[in-house]
């Protein structure tokens, strides 16, 4: 036989789901690099470390410049190069399209280098000599909120393409008091649409609980592999936060009153 459900109960579970069973899309929170802006490339067929700044408008970059790092390994006489915004034209004039990502190639077949992206504001020369290492400021970005207020819970990386190769990516971020924490994730297939990579900002606070997210003064990406001859293009690096789906909002306020109402209803019924 069947049991019945009271209908106070039935109610009950679907105020429930209603007000706890809540779906969420990601929002755009806190822009680290859209790739846009003016041309920025570096290739090399020896082996030695490039450095290159680019100053960059602020609503496209974080801390308004972008400083590179392309360091060769190993496979002289093979190239390896990257570009940001490049024109497709094959012009590179210094006002690209609006919309714009980084990519790398490493020709095969035995070309090995790692790539370092700093975003720790304007505190490099544009004009870097050959052969110079980064310096990393970190307090460069003045104690920015990355969280914006605990909104934002997670870093993602905007992902176009990649080979099958193992490909490492090290972030880490260092706040105004000299606290640091760094979050690493390894990508063994290939991509080839639009892919978004998170990593959860809480990570770094588990790693360190020290570091204070919402007073960052860097941020560095450190891309290297196992394998030679990898190739990636990344879109954009953001923060995100989860905004529910439309109408979720009216139905999580529906089952928070719901819930109210029901309880007001049991206790009336205790009293009765």
């Amino acid at each position: 036989m069947r049991n019945k459900i009271p209908l106070s109960k039935l109610t009950f579970g679907v105020i429930c789901s209603c007000a706890l069973g809540l779906a969420g899309n990601t929002s755009h929170g806190l822009l680290i690099d859209s790739f846009s802006g003016p041309f920025q490339s570096t290739s090399t067929t020896a082996i030695e470390a490039i450095s290159n700044v680019k100053n960059v408008a602020t609503s496209i970059v974080l801390g308004g410049q972008r400083d590179t790092l392309l360091d060769h390994t190993a496979g002289s006489f093979n190239e390896t190069s990257f570009e940001i915004n490049f024109d497709p034209g094959g012009t590179n004039t210094a006002s690209p399209p609006p919309t714009g990502f980084y990519t790398h190639s490493n020709n095969p077949p035995n070309v090995e280098a790692t790539m370092l992206f700093q975003w720790d504001g304007v505190d490099e020369a544009t004009t870097p000599p050959a052969g110079t290492s980064l310096s990393l400021d970190t307090d460069g970005l003045g104690g920015v909120d990355i969280t914006e207020g605990g909104t934002n819970l997670e870093l993602a990386m905007i992902i176009l393409e990649k080979d099958s190769v193992q490909l490492d990516f090290d972030f880490t971020i260092y706040d105004m008091d000299g606290d640091f924490a760094t979050e690493s994730l390894s990508l063994t297939t290939s991509i080839s649409s639009s892919t978004r990579i998170p990593i959860l900002l809480s990570d770094f606070t588990t790693t360190n609980p020290l570091l204070d997210l919402s007073d960052v003064g860097a941020i560095t990406l450190f891309i290297s592999s196992p394998s030679a001859a990898w190739d990636v293009t990344i879109d954009e690096i953001n923060t995100s936060g989860l905004v529910p789906e439309p109408g979720t909002s009216a139905m999580f306020g529906l089952g928070i009153f719901g819930l109210a109402a029901y309880r007001r209803r049991k206790q009336n019924q205790i009293k009765g």
